[in-house]
């Protein structure tokens, strides 16, 4: 949202983004862009995947990954925000139950620019595409 505030008499605005701070041993990711592309997708995978999926990556799809879903290396990772009508902020937290040592690569897709498209792929499917 913007912030309205006055320097030397002329009013201005600007984004800001304010979130919490990271748990204690964690890390947070904060992703935050302008009015274009309408809708960025933050995504963590492991370094050791040569190209991340819908089944080894945290992202919209899977939100909050755990042993079951990706395995230990990626247990406490977790999309806190998936903003999809410009600005951001979208939020990725790595909590202190991360395995230490562990690699990983944070990426952003640009998931749309029309700001109608409002759906989004579903894990399931193999594969989507959008014009734009």
């Amino acid at each position: 949202r913007p912030v309205v505030f006055s320097v030397a008499g002329v009013a201005t605005s600007i984004y800001a983004t304010m979130m919490p701070l990271a748990p204690p041993g964690g890390l947070r990711v904060v992703l935050s862009w302008g009015e274009r592309p309408h809708d960025l997708d933050l995504w963590v995978a492991r370094a050791s995947d040569p190209l991340p999926t819908f089944a080894s990556a945290v992202f919209w799809g899977q939100p909050n990954a755990d042993y079951a879903s990706l395995g230990p290396d990626t247990d406490g990772i977790r999309l806190d925000r998936d903003q999809i009508l410009s600005y951001g902020p979208e939020t990725i937290t790595f909590l202190d139950t991360v395995q230490p040592g562990a690699g990983y690569r944070v990426a952003v897709n640009v998931y749309s620019d029309d700001p109608v498209v409002d759906a989004q792929c579903s894990p399931e499917e193999p594969a989507c595409a959008f014009l734009g």
